[in-house]
């Protein structure tokens, strides 16, 4: 015997009236998350910076992510001809859709964009979601217009450099400090000192 529940107990599929169609391919989707989710916030203090903003205007598309203490911002070309729009997607359909979309640039995932619901299509699969509501914070205005020190660097060689320093126990520290570690940059070089209690 196999137990089960009226059928009409099922939610409804969502009617997406007054959509806004956008195509995206896969592979650039896929990275987008995966470089900006990172930075979304795991509390709901503020329900809108649980999730991804979602940017299209003047010919690219942005994703940006924020929790208070980092700014994680995706940026890529698109065509000029597509509506100006934005939405906030919710991290959990984020981290699904990551792992569905495992095609390359030239399979696509068509997103619609209806009230305050959303409709993902990727090949044979279709994924609903709500969309969070609430203005999200205006990042461009943290974000400098201009800095006094620039530094251009290899991020495969500061992964490595970052990957090793965070690797010194963390015992001996106040909980302010603990995952922290400095940066020093210097004419032709840059350290990533990092100690504890037992080791230097």
């Amino acid at each position: 015997n196999i137990s089960g529940q009226d059928a009409d107990l099922f939610p409804l599929l969502p009617k997406m009236e007054d959509e806004r169609e956008i195509s995206l391919p896969q592979d650039m989707l896929r990275d987008m998350i995966q470089k900006t989710e990172f930075a979304i916030a795991q509390d709901d203090m503020r329900e809108v910076l649980t999730g991804c903003l979602l940017e299209i205007a003047e010919g690219e598309v942005r994703m940006v992510a924020l929790d208070g203490f980092r700014l994680a911002v995706r940026i890529a070309p698109i065509s000029p001809e597509l509506q100006k729009m934005s939405a906030v997607i919710p991290s959990k359909l984020l981290q699904e859709l990551s792992k569905i979309v495992s095609g390359g640039e030239e399979d696509m995932v068509t997103m619609t964009f209806a009230n305050s619901q959303l409709m993902a299509e990727i090949g044979s699969t279709t994924v609903y979601a709500t969309l969070l509501e609430g203005e999200y914070i205006k990042y461009r205005q943290i974000i400098p217009s201009s800095f006094r020190t620039g530094s251009y660097r290899s991020r495969y060689m500061d992964t490595g450099h970052t990957s090793r320093s965070r690797r010194m126990p963390r015992r001996g520290f106040p909980s302010r400090t603990a995952g922290k570690f400095t940066f020093q940059m210097e004419p032709g070089s840059g350290r990533f000192p990092s100690s504890s209690s037992s080791k230097g």
